[in-house]
């Protein structure tokens, strides 16, 4: 139905309301003899000169005080200015084309303006869109989402320029050269998907290599402790290249089938193999893993509710929040029902375990450790983590929660 809408109906009723002809060379006579049988009707007009216009010039402001914010305190956001350019030059470009003919039909100073001045004004926006995303890919590499915006940032410096400089301005030139660009990030070796996987891999082959990780060709653990950069590349590499179809370019190193496609339990188990983990960086903190779920025999008669539970550090949830959270104390799990505090779940018994055995940084727990049955105030639970870290102090708190949970009343 979508695709029905979408591509036949949409694209049919546009194009049976498309004026047969446009006489672009037309004098003012018969330009407004056009205006008035439709062809550049009074909505159009009012829609260009009064709403997109003043869109456009208020996003431009917000923009650019932005923009001086950041000059200002030289600090660049975790990224998202690139948003904000692209947002600007979407909105900016299609009241550019909508506005192109206008001038011909009204004298505003507003609309000619817009007209003369827009690309010289998006110019330095493109400029700051190039400084954002280079620190980006600078910092973590090539992904799809960024090469995307850095093709974007090129073809916005290529109509800028061209609009700029040019003696004969040719609106054919904007989806000409947007249809050129867009294939470009799509097929063959230099497309999003292919650029990425050579930047995230040459990436982690260099952290690798550069941690003396690599033996005869196998990833093997850090004779030293990584950096938590260097931990971040590593995770963020090989996770980028499971979850994206490419870990055939590692697999082999880590003993596997090259057309292995691991989960992201796998994913972690792997990393774990090599002494990886999100807190590797951190004496205080430990990251257990334990036994795969499709490899228990679990007894869940009894229990009523099933939920899958992931909780990272304490936060407030919303009034509409039906889960599991962790308790702002560390001591356990916190049960919620749309919104409301319903139950809370001791986890001390069990960390105090793990921080006994020394469980610090490790994988494959005992079975006896994978199902953790507690009671709290009115109701019984059965968890069954996957993954779970800890602040290994005198009294452990959870810090991270992964897995699945079995609730009933208690009778």
């Amino acid at each position: 139905m979508f695709f029905i809408l979408a591509g036949v109906f949409n694209t049919a009723y546009f194009l049976a309301h498309f004026p047969r002809q446009f006489d672009f060379s037309a004098d003012v006579a018969e330009h407004q003899a056009m205006e008035a049988t439709g062809h550049y009707t009074a909505s159009f007009k009012n829609l260009t000169k009064f709403i997109l216009i003043p869109i456009a010039l208020i996003y431009f402001l917000i923009l650019y005080a932005f923009s001086m914010k950041i000059l200002v305190t030289w600090e660049l956001p975790q990224g998202w200015v690139g948003k904000l350019v692209l947002g600007f030059s979407v909105a900016g470009i299609f009241t550019y084309l909508l506005n192109y003919l206008l001038v011909k039909y009204d004298d505003s100073q507003l609309v000619k303006a817009y007209k003369r001045w827009f690309f010289f004004v998006l110019l330095p926006m493109v400029v700051l869109l190039f400084v954002a995303i280079g620190r980006r890919i600078s910092d973590y590499g090539v992904t799809e989402a960024r090469y995307v915006v850095a093709t974007s940032g090129v073809w916005l410096l290529l109509m800028s320029l061209y609009f700029i400089f040019s003696k004969k301005d040719n609106i054919k030139f904007i989806p000409i050269s947007l249809a050129f660009f867009s294939l470009l990030t799509v097929v063959g070796p230099f497309s999003a998907f292919r650029a990425s996987e050579r930047s995230q891999k040459s990436r982690l082959l260099a952290v690798l290599e550069k941690n003396n990780m690599l033996k005869e060709g196998k990833i093997v653990p850090a004779a030293d402790s990584l950096s938590q950069k260097d931990v971040e590349l590593v995770r963020g590499g090989i996770e980028y290249l499971s979850r994206n179809d490419c870990f055939e370019e590692v697999a082999p190193m880590f003993g596997l089938p090259k057309d292995s496609v691991p989960d992201w339990q796998a994913t972690e188990k792997l990393l774990s193999q090599i002494g990886v983990t999100s807190f590797t960086a951190s004496a205080n903190q430990c990251y257990v893993v334990f036994k795969e779920e499709n490899q228990r025999e679990l007894d869940v008669k009894g229990f009523e509710i099933a939920y899958d539970v992931y909780s990272s550090g304490w936060s407030k949830p919303d009034n509409v929040f039906t889960g599991f959270t962790i308790m702002k104390s560390g001591n356990g799990l916190q049960y919620y029902v749309a919104g409301e505090a319903k139950d809370s779940f001791d986890f001390q018994p069990l960390l105090v375990l793990l921080k006994d055995r020394g469980a610090c940084n490790s994988t494959e727990q005992p079975d006896s450790l994978a199902v953790y049955r507690v009671s709290g105030q009115g109701r019984e639970a059965l968890f069954h983590p996957s993954n779970l870290a800890y602040m290994n102090s005198e009294t452990p708190q959870l810090t991270e929660y992964r897995g699945q949970v079995m609730l009933r009343d208690k009778d």
